[in-house]
This record gives C-alpha cells, structure tokens and sequence, in this order.
C-alpha cells in the first residue's frame, strides 16, 4: 500500500471518528497543518515506508499535541478580562479568599494570576490532557506557589470533588469544546458552595448572516494558524439562546447569563455571602 492510500485509510477513520476530546470540530480542520508536520519529521522515502499502524500513532499525537495548543492559546488571550469579570462579580463578597476551581485549565495561567492578587486564596486547576496539567505545575514550581496552586487530570463532567466545596468555580473557552455541556455544568454546579460565584465564559457565535463579518473584524488583528483557530473557534461556540437551553436544562437553571463587548458570552450564578467560609481541607473526597 503507498503511503497515499495508508493516508487516506487514516484519515477515514479519523474523520468518522468525529470530535476529538478538546476539538472545536473534527480531524479536517487541523489535516493540513498534520501533513507539514508529517513532512518535516520524516522525508518521503520514509513515509512510503512507515506501516500504517504507525502512521496512525504518529497522527494521534500530532493530532492532540495540535489541540492542546488551541486551547492554550485562545485561552491566553482570554486571561485579563475574565480576571475582570471575576472581580466585578465578586465586589459583594469582599477579598477572594477559600478555594477556586478552574475547570478547563489548558496550562493554569487563569487561576496562577488570580492567585498572585489573592493571597488568601488557593486555587485547583482541572484538564482533560495531561501535558496541560503537566505544564501547569511547572509554572506553579516556577512561580513558588507550591501549596496554593493545585493541577489535576480530570474530566470536567465527572469531578472527583466534594459537593460544595469551591468558593468560586470558573471556566473559560471551554465550552465550545464540550460534545456535552450540561453535564459540566452540573458538576461545577455541584461543588461549588450554595452561596459561591459560579462563572463560565466563551466565545458568541453570531447569526448565520452575520457569522463572516465577525470572524473577519474581531480576528483582524489574527494571521495564520491564529485567524484559522479563531475562525473554528466561533464557528464551534455557542448563540446567548442556546446557552440559555442548555442552562434550563440543567443545575444552574438559575444562573444570569451576560455579554461581553460583541465577542464573548457566559453566564454567573452569585449570591453575596456576609463573610467567607475559612473551610479549610481537602476538596476531594
């Protein structure tokens, strides 16, 4: 068999195989980018060689190695105004102090931030990719923030936490990741306390009419395999009414959602607690 047909046998099977964990769409929309990376590794005498099963393995990684820089770069540019909205949904609870759970972490940048202003407060950070985890306890070490920044490998619908634990419980450019939401939602529902800040946010997906404008005028400022993560990015978010069904149909029907400026919408549950819970421990169970 040549390498074109193992190729395209791959490529099959990896395009029925739909979404990817952490994927904004499918195996296509990251093909082109795996068919350079396959090219500068290995010269075409090589590639003629390779058995297919190892072509397979070796497109997995690329594969997840891709969409883990995806997610941390869009959430890199997500990081100063979420700490923004953190803090403005905060102003009827004082200083954050207790225990902040960031789900959806990418390499813990977002709740690293939040708690060098914060220095009552500890944060635990989840993810589904190892790497991820990994890179954020490098940075933990690197900041010497050793025993107020905890990173676990974790799926974000099934949290091994103890219910009502977090005082606050975020997630940022998460969502238009997840096949399934609500069952997110209802785990970070579930461990956050009765009377704690629950906040996600994400991109907006706009009207279908409206859709090639704003990926073109709020990604101007992107170029190359920036502008084409922005571009799947929106095109995988979500509409303000969807996020509103989701939401009804799950444990924080009662949450607020919000806009942010044309690009990014959400939603919060809070409600001002006299003091903070100084509930110290282990969140898990």
């Amino acid at each position: 068999m040549s390498f074109r047909e193992k190729l395209n046998s791959v490529e099959i099977e990896l395009d029925a195989a739909g979404p990817a964990p952490g994927a904004s769409d499918g195996y296509h929309v990251i093909k082109s980018r795996i068919h350079l990376k396959l090219l500068d590794k290995f010269d075409l005498a090589a590639l003629e060689a390779l058995p297919a099963a190892t072509l397979r393995a070796e497109i997995a990684a690329m594969a997840e190695r891709l969409l883990d820089d995806e997610r941390a770069a869009i959430n890199e540019l997500e990081h100063r105004s979420l700490i923004r909205d953190i803090q403005h949904e905060m102003l009827g609870f004082g200083p954050l102090e207790g225990w902040l759970l960031d789900v959806g972490t990418g390499p813990g940048g977002i709740p690293l931030k939040i708690a060098r202003r914060s220095p009552k407060l500890r944060v635990v950070g989840v993810d589904r990719s190892l790497r991820m985890v990994e890179e954020a306890k490098r940075a933990t070490r690197a900041e010497g923030l050793d025993g107020r920044a905890f990173f676990v490998l974790a799926d974000a619908g099934r949290l091994g936490f103890r219910d009502a634990f977090f005082d606050v419980v975020i997630s940022n450019s998460l969502l238009h990741h997840l096949p399934e939401p609500v069952p997110v939602f209802n785990e970070m529902a579930r461990v956050a306390k009765p009377g704690g800040l629950v906040l996600l946010r994400d991109l907006r997906r706009p009207s279908r009419l409206a859709l090639a404008f704003h990926i073109r005028w709020h990604g101007r400022h992107y170029s190359g395999t920036m502008r084409k993560l922005y571009r799947d990015s929106v095109r995988a978010a979500y509409t303000a009414e969807e996020l509103r069904g989701l939401l009804q149909g799950s444990a924080l029907a009662g949450a607020q959602t919000f806009h942010h400026r044309r690009t990014h919408l959400g939603f919060y549950r809070a409600r001002p607690r006299a003091r903070h819970s100084r509930e110290g421990g282990n969140p898990l169970p």
